[in-house]
Protein backbone atom coordinates (compact mmCIF):
# COMPACT_ATOMS: atom_id res chain seq x y z
CA UNK A 1 0.00 0.00 0.00
CA UNK A 2 1.07 3.24 -0.87
CA UNK A 3 1.96 5.56 2.08
CA UNK A 4 -0.02 8.83 1.45
CA UNK A 5 2.08 12.67 0.82
CA UNK A 6 1.23 14.52 3.95
CA UNK A 7 -1.26 16.84 1.39
CA UNK A 8 -3.03 13.90 0.65
CA UNK A 9 -3.71 12.69 4.42
CA UNK A 10 -4.92 16.20 5.25
CA UNK A 11 -7.19 16.15 1.86
CA UNK A 12 -8.62 12.60 2.93
CA UNK A 13 -9.11 13.58 6.50
CA UNK A 14 -11.29 16.30 4.87
CA UNK A 15 -13.28 14.33 2.77
CA UNK A 16 -13.78 12.29 5.64
CA UNK A 17 -14.96 15.33 7.54
CA UNK A 18 -17.09 16.03 4.45
CA UNK A 19 -15.92 19.41 5.02
CA UNK A 20 -15.03 21.84 1.38
CA UNK A 21 -11.73 23.51 1.53
CA UNK A 22 -13.56 26.80 2.51
CA UNK A 23 -14.96 25.26 5.60
CA UNK A 24 -11.91 23.62 7.04
CA UNK A 25 -9.78 26.64 6.54
CA UNK A 26 -12.08 29.36 7.79
CA UNK A 27 -10.01 32.77 8.70
CA UNK A 28 -6.93 30.60 9.52
CA UNK A 29 -5.05 30.11 6.18
CA UNK A 30 -6.79 31.29 2.25
CA UNK A 31 -8.26 28.46 0.77
CA UNK A 32 -5.84 28.97 -2.31
CA UNK A 33 -2.40 28.16 0.46
CA UNK A 34 -4.56 24.93 1.78
CA UNK A 35 -5.18 23.86 -1.98
CA UNK A 36 -1.32 23.76 -2.54
CA UNK A 37 -0.77 21.94 0.71
CA UNK A 38 -2.87 19.12 -0.30
CA UNK A 39 -1.24 19.30 -3.51
CA UNK A 40 2.18 19.24 -2.27
CA UNK A 41 3.47 22.05 -3.57
CA UNK A 42 3.94 23.96 -0.03
CA UNK A 43 4.92 23.08 2.89
CA UNK A 44 2.80 23.86 6.15
CA UNK A 45 3.60 25.83 9.20
CA UNK A 46 3.52 23.66 12.93
CA UNK A 47 0.43 26.14 13.92
CA UNK A 48 -1.57 25.61 10.47
CA UNK A 49 -0.81 21.30 10.96
CA UNK A 50 -1.82 21.75 14.63
CA UNK A 51 -4.76 23.84 13.62
CA UNK A 52 -5.64 21.57 10.84
CA UNK A 53 -5.60 18.40 13.49
CA UNK A 54 -7.67 20.33 15.80
CA UNK A 55 -10.76 20.72 12.85
CA UNK A 56 -10.11 16.91 11.28
CA UNK A 57 -10.13 15.63 14.77
CA UNK A 58 -6.90 13.77 14.41
CA UNK A 59 -3.60 13.53 15.76
CA UNK A 60 -1.13 15.51 15.24
CA UNK A 61 1.19 12.80 14.81
CA UNK A 62 -0.81 11.72 12.10
CA UNK A 63 0.65 14.39 9.97
CA UNK A 64 3.78 14.88 11.57
CA UNK A 65 4.78 11.59 10.34
CA UNK A 66 5.31 12.87 6.43
CA UNK A 67 7.01 16.10 7.78
CA UNK A 68 10.02 15.32 9.13
CA UNK A 69 12.36 15.66 5.77
CA UNK A 70 10.64 19.55 5.24
CA UNK A 71 13.00 21.85 5.26
CA UNK A 72 13.14 25.48 4.16
CA UNK A 73 15.79 28.31 3.85
CA UNK A 74 15.58 28.75 7.44
CA UNK A 75 14.87 26.01 9.75
CA UNK A 76 16.82 22.44 9.04
CA UNK A 77 15.63 19.21 9.55
CA UNK A 78 16.80 18.75 12.83
CA UNK A 79 15.51 21.94 14.23
CA UNK A 80 11.85 20.61 12.29
CA UNK A 81 12.20 17.59 14.05
CA UNK A 82 12.75 19.36 17.66
CA UNK A 83 9.58 21.32 16.80
CA UNK A 84 7.11 18.94 15.66
CA UNK A 85 8.38 16.56 18.76
CA UNK A 86 7.62 19.80 20.84
CA UNK A 87 4.16 19.73 19.59
CA UNK A 88 3.46 16.15 19.98
CA UNK A 89 4.67 16.06 23.44
CA UNK A 90 2.80 19.14 24.43
CA UNK A 91 -0.54 16.95 22.62
CA UNK A 92 0.67 14.65 25.13
CA UNK A 93 1.18 11.95 22.18
CA UNK A 94 3.57 10.00 23.96
CA UNK A 95 3.94 7.50 22.93
CA UNK A 96 3.93 8.59 18.89
CA UNK A 97 5.82 11.21 20.15
CA UNK A 98 8.71 8.04 20.68
CA UNK A 99 8.29 6.88 17.52
CA UNK A 100 8.39 10.26 15.86
CA UNK A 101 11.96 10.91 17.76
CA UNK A 102 13.14 7.37 17.49
CA UNK A 103 12.86 7.53 13.37
CA UNK A 104 14.42 10.63 13.23
CA UNK A 105 17.64 9.48 15.17
CA UNK A 106 17.68 6.82 12.90
CA UNK A 107 17.69 8.75 9.41
CA UNK A 108 19.55 11.62 10.23
CA UNK A 109 23.12 12.32 12.20
CA UNK A 110 21.40 14.20 15.02
CA UNK A 111 24.88 14.70 16.58
CA UNK A 112 25.90 17.70 14.16
CA UNK A 113 23.14 19.73 15.49
CA UNK A 114 24.34 20.67 19.04
CA UNK A 115 21.61 22.76 20.27
CA UNK A 116 18.41 20.82 18.87
CA UNK A 117 19.72 17.09 19.54
CA UNK A 118 20.07 17.35 23.05
CA UNK A 119 16.56 19.15 23.40
CA UNK A 120 15.06 16.29 21.61
CA UNK A 121 16.82 13.86 23.54
CA UNK A 122 15.29 15.92 26.54
CA UNK A 123 11.54 15.19 25.08
CA UNK A 124 12.46 11.66 24.33
CA UNK A 125 13.46 11.39 28.06
CA UNK A 126 9.85 13.11 29.03
CA UNK A 127 8.08 11.34 26.66
CA UNK A 128 9.95 7.93 28.48
CA UNK A 129 8.82 8.93 31.78
CA UNK A 130 5.10 9.75 30.85
CA UNK A 131 4.75 5.58 29.58
CA UNK A 132 6.62 4.80 32.68
CA UNK A 133 9.70 3.13 30.59
CA UNK A 134 12.16 4.92 33.81
CA UNK A 135 15.43 2.93 32.28
CA UNK A 136 15.05 4.13 28.73
CA UNK A 137 14.17 7.53 29.75
CA UNK A 138 17.24 8.06 32.38
CA UNK A 139 19.70 6.92 29.76
CA UNK A 140 17.75 9.51 27.78
CA UNK A 141 18.23 12.09 30.15
CA UNK A 142 21.59 11.39 31.26
CA UNK A 143 22.99 12.06 27.63
CA UNK A 144 21.59 14.77 26.80
CA UNK A 145 22.64 16.33 30.31
CA UNK A 146 25.92 16.55 29.02
CA UNK A 147 25.50 17.74 25.65
CA UNK A 148 23.13 20.53 27.46
CA UNK A 149 25.68 21.46 30.19
CA UNK A 150 28.40 22.04 27.30
CA UNK A 151 25.84 24.20 25.55
CA UNK A 152 24.40 25.83 29.12
CA UNK A 153 20.96 25.60 27.95
CA UNK A 154 19.73 26.26 31.27
CA UNK A 155 15.90 25.35 30.66
CA UNK A 156 15.88 21.80 29.07
CA UNK A 157 19.07 21.05 31.60
CA UNK A 158 16.98 22.36 34.31
CA UNK A 159 13.88 20.16 33.25
CA UNK A 160 16.21 17.58 32.78
CA UNK A 161 17.34 16.83 36.13
CA UNK A 162 13.71 17.52 37.50
CA UNK A 163 12.89 14.66 35.41
CA UNK A 164 15.94 12.45 36.37
CA UNK A 165 14.92 13.26 40.26
CA UNK A 166 11.65 12.18 39.75
CA UNK A 167 13.31 8.96 38.25
CA UNK A 168 15.45 8.30 41.49
CA UNK A 169 12.95 9.03 43.66
CA UNK A 170 10.62 6.31 41.96
CA UNK A 171 13.43 3.90 42.40
CA UNK A 172 13.92 4.23 45.92
CA UNK A 173 17.23 5.97 45.25
CA UNK A 174 16.49 8.93 47.37
CA UNK A 175 20.04 10.25 48.09
CA UNK A 176 20.46 10.56 43.68
CA UNK A 177 17.07 12.60 44.05
CA UNK A 178 17.93 15.29 46.21
CA UNK A 179 21.34 15.51 44.56
CA UNK A 180 19.78 15.77 40.99
CA UNK A 181 17.07 18.50 42.37
CA UNK A 182 19.58 20.24 44.19
CA UNK A 183 21.41 20.80 40.80
CA UNK A 184 18.42 21.71 39.19
CA UNK A 185 17.83 24.42 41.72
CA UNK A 186 21.41 25.52 41.32
CA UNK A 187 21.00 25.98 37.93
CA UNK A 188 17.71 28.01 38.29
CA UNK A 189 19.43 30.48 40.65
CA UNK A 190 22.53 31.06 38.48
CA UNK A 191 20.29 31.66 35.12
CA UNK A 192 17.45 34.31 34.03
CA UNK A 193 14.77 31.60 33.72
CA UNK A 194 11.60 32.60 35.89
CA UNK A 195 9.37 29.25 36.25
CA UNK A 196 7.06 28.99 39.14
CA UNK A 197 6.06 25.57 38.62
CA UNK A 198 8.97 24.58 37.86
CA UNK A 199 10.40 26.05 41.05
CA UNK A 200 7.83 24.21 43.37
CA UNK A 201 8.14 20.91 41.67
CA UNK A 202 11.86 20.99 42.51
CA UNK A 203 11.79 22.28 45.92
CA UNK A 204 9.21 19.68 46.65
CA UNK A 205 10.90 16.80 45.39
CA UNK A 206 13.94 17.56 47.37
CA UNK A 207 11.60 18.07 50.54
CA UNK A 208 10.31 14.66 49.76
CA UNK A 209 13.76 12.87 49.12
CA UNK A 210 14.95 14.15 52.53
CA UNK A 211 12.25 13.16 54.21
CA UNK A 212 12.44 9.91 53.10
CA UNK A 213 15.94 9.77 54.10
CA UNK A 214 14.69 10.51 57.23
CA UNK A 215 16.32 14.12 57.62
CA UNK A 216 13.35 15.70 58.85
CA UNK A 217 14.61 19.30 59.80
CA UNK A 218 16.12 19.46 56.52
CA UNK A 219 13.25 18.79 54.96
CA UNK A 220 10.99 21.90 55.91
CA UNK A 221 12.71 24.47 54.70
CA UNK A 222 12.67 23.46 51.00
CA UNK A 223 8.79 22.15 51.79
CA UNK A 224 7.98 26.03 53.13
CA UNK A 225 9.16 27.44 50.14
CA UNK A 226 8.00 26.09 47.47
CA UNK A 227 4.37 26.83 49.61
CA UNK A 228 5.57 30.76 49.52
CA UNK A 229 6.25 30.43 45.99
CA UNK A 230 2.51 29.09 45.28
CA UNK A 231 1.25 32.08 47.47
CA UNK A 232 3.48 34.83 45.62
CA UNK A 233 2.57 33.74 42.09
CA UNK A 234 -1.53 32.19 42.98
CA UNK A 235 -0.03 28.74 41.14
CA UNK A 236 -0.88 25.98 43.78
CA UNK A 237 0.04 22.90 41.64
CA UNK A 238 0.52 20.21 44.04
CA UNK A 239 -0.56 22.74 47.37
CA UNK A 240 -2.53 19.50 48.89
CA UNK A 241 0.71 17.30 48.40
CA UNK A 242 3.03 19.82 50.02
CA UNK A 243 0.78 20.37 53.15
CA UNK A 244 0.59 16.93 53.53
CA UNK A 245 3.98 16.03 53.83
CA UNK A 246 4.30 18.41 55.69
CA UNK A 247 2.04 17.20 58.32
CA UNK A 248 3.76 14.01 58.30
CA UNK A 249 7.56 15.82 58.36
CA UNK A 250 5.98 17.68 61.79
CA UNK A 251 4.64 14.44 63.28
CA UNK A 252 8.11 12.79 62.53
CA UNK A 253 9.56 16.17 64.37
CA UNK A 254 7.09 15.74 67.82
CA UNK A 255 5.44 19.09 66.43
CA UNK A 256 1.68 17.52 66.66
CA UNK A 257 -0.21 21.06 66.24
CA UNK A 258 1.57 22.07 62.89
CA UNK A 259 1.26 18.54 61.89
CA UNK A 260 -2.65 18.61 62.13
CA UNK A 261 -2.77 22.39 60.86
CA UNK A 262 -1.13 21.43 57.51
CA UNK A 263 -3.06 18.34 57.49
CA UNK A 264 -6.23 20.13 57.77
CA UNK A 265 -4.85 22.35 54.42
CA UNK A 266 -4.36 19.52 52.23
CA UNK A 267 -7.53 18.29 52.44
CA UNK A 268 -8.89 21.66 52.17
CA UNK A 269 -6.71 21.10 48.64
CA UNK A 270 -7.95 18.00 47.78
CA UNK A 271 -11.35 18.71 48.52
CA UNK A 272 -11.25 21.82 45.99
CA UNK A 273 -9.33 19.43 43.44
CA UNK A 274 -11.73 16.50 44.11
CA UNK A 275 -8.78 14.14 44.82
CA UNK A 276 -10.70 12.53 47.31
CA UNK A 277 -8.62 9.28 47.40
CA UNK A 278 -5.59 11.62 49.06
CA UNK A 279 -8.52 13.49 50.57
CA UNK A 280 -9.16 10.39 52.33
CA UNK A 281 -5.29 9.30 53.36
CA UNK A 282 -5.19 12.85 54.82
CA UNK A 283 -8.11 12.26 57.14
CA UNK A 284 -6.33 9.00 58.21
CA UNK A 285 -3.44 11.20 58.80
CA UNK A 286 -5.01 13.62 60.77
CA UNK A 287 -6.77 10.89 62.82
CA UNK A 288 -4.11 9.44 64.35
CA UNK A 289 -2.19 12.63 64.99
CA UNK A 290 -5.38 13.82 66.42
CA UNK A 291 -5.05 10.46 69.06
CA UNK A 292 -1.36 11.58 69.28
CA UNK A 293 -2.70 14.95 71.13
CA UNK A 294 -5.44 13.25 73.10
CA UNK A 295 -8.33 14.76 71.13
CA UNK A 296 -10.03 11.04 70.72
CA UNK A 297 -13.45 12.40 69.56
CA UNK A 298 -11.72 14.57 66.73
CA UNK A 299 -9.32 11.22 65.80
CA UNK A 300 -12.32 8.76 65.66
CA UNK A 301 -14.77 11.58 63.47
CA UNK A 302 -11.77 11.71 60.66
CA UNK A 303 -10.99 8.09 61.01
CA UNK A 304 -14.47 7.30 60.29
CA UNK A 305 -15.06 9.72 57.58
CA UNK A 306 -11.87 8.00 56.04
CA UNK A 307 -12.89 4.73 56.16
CA UNK A 308 -16.72 5.67 54.52
CA UNK A 309 -14.49 6.53 51.65
CA UNK A 310 -12.31 3.34 51.41
CA UNK A 311 -15.40 1.26 51.99
CA UNK A 312 -17.30 2.80 49.16
CA UNK A 313 -14.18 1.78 46.79
CA UNK A 314 -13.96 -1.65 48.42
CA UNK A 315 -9.96 -0.86 49.79
CA UNK A 316 -10.43 -3.45 52.17
CA UNK A 317 -6.71 -3.02 53.56
CA UNK A 318 -7.31 0.54 54.18
CA UNK A 319 -10.69 -0.28 55.60
CA UNK A 320 -9.40 -2.82 57.99
CA UNK A 321 -6.49 -0.83 58.68
CA UNK A 322 -8.14 2.16 59.63
CA UNK A 323 -10.22 0.26 62.15
CA UNK A 324 -7.12 -1.07 63.69
CA UNK A 325 -6.48 3.13 64.30
CA UNK A 326 -10.25 3.08 65.49
CA UNK A 327 -9.44 0.49 68.22
CA UNK A 328 -6.25 2.23 69.36
CA UNK A 329 -8.94 5.14 69.90
CA UNK A 330 -11.67 3.17 71.98
CA UNK A 331 -8.43 1.53 74.09
CA UNK A 332 -7.30 4.85 75.43
CA UNK A 333 -10.90 5.73 75.80
CA UNK A 334 -11.17 2.56 77.95
CA UNK A 335 -13.81 1.47 75.65
CA UNK A 336 -12.81 -2.33 76.36
CA UNK A 337 -16.15 -4.61 75.19
CA UNK A 338 -15.97 -1.91 71.79
CA UNK A 339 -12.47 -2.42 71.42
CA UNK A 340 -12.19 -6.01 71.50
CA UNK A 341 -16.05 -6.26 69.47
CA UNK A 342 -14.43 -3.94 66.78
CA UNK A 343 -11.47 -6.48 66.64
CA UNK A 344 -13.43 -9.40 65.67
CA UNK A 345 -14.09 -7.18 62.03
CA UNK A 346 -10.46 -7.03 61.25
CA UNK A 347 -9.05 -9.28 58.97
CA UNK A 348 -5.81 -9.65 60.53
CA UNK A 349 -4.70 -11.17 57.29
CA UNK A 350 -4.69 -8.80 55.03
CA UNK A 351 -2.96 -5.64 57.42
CA UNK A 352 0.82 -5.02 58.24
CA UNK A 353 2.70 -6.61 60.82
CA UNK A 354 2.86 -3.63 62.40
CA UNK A 355 -1.15 -2.92 63.00
CA UNK A 356 -1.65 -6.44 63.85
CA UNK A 357 0.62 -5.67 66.99
CA UNK A 358 -1.06 -2.77 67.64
CA UNK A 359 -4.61 -5.09 67.92
CA UNK A 360 -2.41 -6.95 70.12
CA UNK A 361 -1.23 -4.73 72.09
CA UNK A 362 -4.67 -3.04 72.81
CA UNK A 363 -6.26 -6.55 73.07
CA UNK A 364 -3.49 -7.40 75.87
CA UNK A 365 -4.90 -3.76 77.37
CA UNK A 366 -8.50 -5.11 77.58
CA UNK A 367 -8.21 -7.94 79.00
CA UNK A 368 -6.30 -6.57 81.47
CA UNK A 369 -8.96 -4.96 82.60
CA UNK A 370 -11.32 -7.42 82.07
CA UNK A 371 -8.63 -9.32 84.71
CA UNK A 372 -7.93 -12.20 82.22
CA UNK A 373 -4.74 -12.34 82.62
CA UNK A 374 -3.69 -15.34 80.32
CA UNK A 375 -5.18 -13.71 77.49
CA UNK A 376 -3.68 -10.69 78.37
CA UNK A 377 -0.05 -12.11 78.45
CA UNK A 378 -0.73 -13.87 75.00
CA UNK A 379 -2.03 -10.83 73.43
CA UNK A 380 0.69 -8.69 74.46
CA UNK A 381 3.88 -11.23 73.90
CA UNK A 382 2.31 -11.90 69.96
CA UNK A 383 2.73 -7.62 70.33
CA UNK A 384 6.60 -8.02 71.42
CA UNK A 385 7.61 -10.48 69.11
CA UNK A 386 6.65 -8.94 65.95
CA UNK A 387 7.17 -4.80 67.44
CA UNK A 388 10.51 -6.10 67.94
CA UNK A 389 11.48 -6.93 64.17
CA UNK A 390 10.04 -3.42 63.75
CA UNK A 391 10.83 0.56 64.46
CA UNK A 392 7.71 1.14 66.18
CA UNK A 393 9.12 2.16 69.42
CA UNK A 394 5.79 3.51 70.88
CA UNK A 395 3.94 0.79 70.41
CA UNK A 396 6.86 -1.67 71.61
CA UNK A 397 7.52 0.59 75.26
CA UNK A 398 3.00 0.40 75.45
CA UNK A 399 3.76 -3.27 75.31
CA UNK A 400 6.03 -3.54 77.97
CA UNK A 401 4.61 -1.44 80.25
CA UNK A 402 1.31 -2.97 80.04
CA UNK A 403 3.10 -6.42 80.40
CA UNK A 404 4.66 -4.45 83.37
CA UNK A 405 1.73 -3.70 84.75
CA UNK A 406 -0.11 -7.60 84.56
CA UNK A 407 2.71 -9.06 86.19
CA UNK A 408 1.96 -6.70 89.04
CA UNK A 409 -1.26 -7.55 89.08
CA UNK A 410 -0.35 -11.17 89.78
CA UNK A 411 2.29 -10.35 92.25
CA UNK A 412 5.04 -11.26 89.97
CA UNK A 413 6.82 -8.78 90.86
CA UNK A 414 10.03 -9.74 90.06
CA UNK A 415 9.00 -9.65 85.92
CA UNK A 416 6.90 -6.75 86.78
CA UNK A 417 10.46 -5.08 87.33
CA UNK A 418 12.19 -6.99 84.25
CA UNK A 419 9.37 -5.67 81.79
CA UNK A 420 9.45 -1.64 83.61
CA UNK A 421 13.26 -1.91 82.94
CA UNK A 422 12.79 -2.45 79.05
CA UNK A 423 10.08 -0.20 78.53
CA UNK A 424 12.27 2.44 80.23
CA UNK A 425 14.94 1.30 77.48
CA UNK A 426 12.48 1.70 74.81
CA UNK A 427 11.43 5.51 75.97
CA UNK A 428 15.14 6.31 76.51
CA UNK A 429 15.27 5.63 72.46
CA UNK A 430 12.33 7.38 71.53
Amino acid sequence: MTKLTLGQKIRKARLEKNLSQSELVGNFITRNMLSKIENDSANPSLKTIEYLAEKLEKPISYFLDNSIVIENGKKSSIELAFEHSTYLFKNKEYDDCITYIKKILEEYDCSTDIINYPRILSILGRCYVYTNKSEDAQKAFEECIKLLDLNKDYYYLIVSYLNLGYIYFNNNEFKDAEKSSRKAIELLSNSHIDNELIEIKLYYVLGYSLFEQQKYIEAIPPLLYSLDISKEYNCFYNAGNIHMLLGLVYEQNGDIKKAIYHTQKSIVFYDFTEKYDLKAASQKNLGNYYITEGNYSDAKLYLIESMKYYEKTNNQLKVNTIKSDIIEVLTKEEKYIDTINLSKEVDINIIKDTDRASIYKNLGKCYIFLNEYSKAENYLNKAIEILEKSEKLNTLYDAYTFLAELHSLTDDYKKAYEFSNKSKEILIKI
